[in-house]
Order: C-alpha cells, then sequence, then structure tokens
C-alpha cells in the first residue's frame, strides 16, 4: 500500500530492501518418519530457518518485514526455547553429530538423527503459527502432547514439554508496568505507636 499511493511523509517502509525477514523453507527431500540414509538427503529433508532481506518465490513461508533486527533475533533464539527447530550452519550440519544448541535444548538434533523429518516439520509449523500470532494453538499442541507423554510413563519427555509450554507462557505473557510516580499522585501515610495513629 505504501509503494502504491507513496505517502508525503510515511517513509519508513517505502523502501523495503533493508528491512529483515524470518523465512522458513519448504522441505525437498524426505519429509515421512523415516531418516534420510545420506547427509545430502538430510540437508534437504531438515530445511534450515532463518533471517533474509529479500522475499524469493520457493514456496517458503516468510515473516516479516521487521524494523528492529535485534529484536526479532532475540525473539527468534527465544522462540527455538519452545519450539526447537534446526538453527546450525550447513557445515556444522554436515558434521554428523549434535551441536552445542541441542545440548542446552534449542535444537532437536535432526543432524544426528534424533528427530525425523516428519516431527521437524511439525516444529517448523508451530514455529510459523507462533509468528503468525496464533500461540494458544501452539501452546495447546504442546499441552496435549505433555499430557500424552505423562500418560505413557515418559516423565522427561513430559517435563521437557513442560519446559517449552513454560518458554512459550513466557514470550507470550503481558507486560505490566508500575505507574509512574508523578505530580499527580496522591499519598497517604499513617505510623502507629502505642495504639496512637500518627497522619
Amino acid at each position: 500500500m505504501i509503494k502504491r499511493h507513496h505517502p508525503r511523509f510515511n517513509v519508513r517502509l517505502r523502501d523495503d530492501k533493508s528491512y529483515l525477514y524470518f523465512h522458513i523453507p519448504q522441505p525437498q527431500g524426505p519429509t515421512g518418519e523415516e531418516l534420510p540414509a545420506t547427509m545430502a538427503e538430510r540437508l534437504t529433508a531438515f530445511p534450515r530457518p532463518g533471517f533474509t532481506r529479500r522475499l524469493g518465490a520457493d514456496g517458503g513461508r516468510y515473516f516479516g518485514p521487521y524494523t528492529d533486527s535485534k529484536g526479532i533475533r532475540r525473539s527468534v533464539r527465544e522462540l527455538r526455547a519452545a519450539v526447537p527447530f534446526r538453527g546450525c550452519a550447513d557445515p556444522v550440519f554436515r558434521r554428523g553429530r549434535v551441536c552445542l544448541d541441542y545440548h542446552i535444548g534449542i535444537c532437536a538434533g535432526p543432524c544426528e538423527g534424533r528427530i525425523s523429518p516428519a516431527a521437524h516439520q511439525l516444529l517448523l509449523d508451530d514455529a510459523a503459527a507462533f509468528l503468525s500470532g496464533h500461540t494458544g494453538l501452539v501452546r495447546a499442541r504442546l499441552e496435549a502432547a505433555m499430557g500424552e507423554a505423562s500418560e505413557r510413563l515418559e516423565f522427561e519427555l513430559a517435563a521437557s514439554l513442560r519446559d517449552r509450554v513454560r518458554a512459550v507462557e513466557k514470550l507470550t505473557e503481558e507486560q505490566v508496568t508500575a505507574p509512574r510516580l508523578g505530580a499527580d499522585v496522591d499519598l497517604i501515610g499513617l505510623a502507629t505507636t502505642g495504639g496512637q495513629g500518627l497522619g
């Protein structure tokens, strides 16, 4: 709309070349429950979401534009605590062993085969839903999976899912600010000593 009408004083988003988008690509390789046999197939089965400054016609999902690049990078880093999708670059992924992200709980470990392509795609779908504003859907899915895991007596998995639910809650909680103390505030103090009050 800005590009079509060229509003005179709204120049902030007129030129979108420098704004950041978050891109979730579509998997190109196998997408089932089986792990791909070769590393090349794994790279295409587990696409790496990332930031870009250009929109493409690759069938992937783009979110943005974001004017605060530091803010969206921080938000996606925090989102990975709730939805641990792949974040490592291709050279790190090709090593075939889990990286630090897996050990700190922000990656599901697709490089070492700890998650199927189908399960990783669900993580990417949850990330897309979250970025689209459907945070309740993501939370409901995690809570349902947590309940199923505890019914199957898989308590470690249930605890991990509980932590992910808490991460979603942390990302979506409302900020409450204290009222600003200024000239418009009336304060009353009361002190008591020996049954007598002083005001």
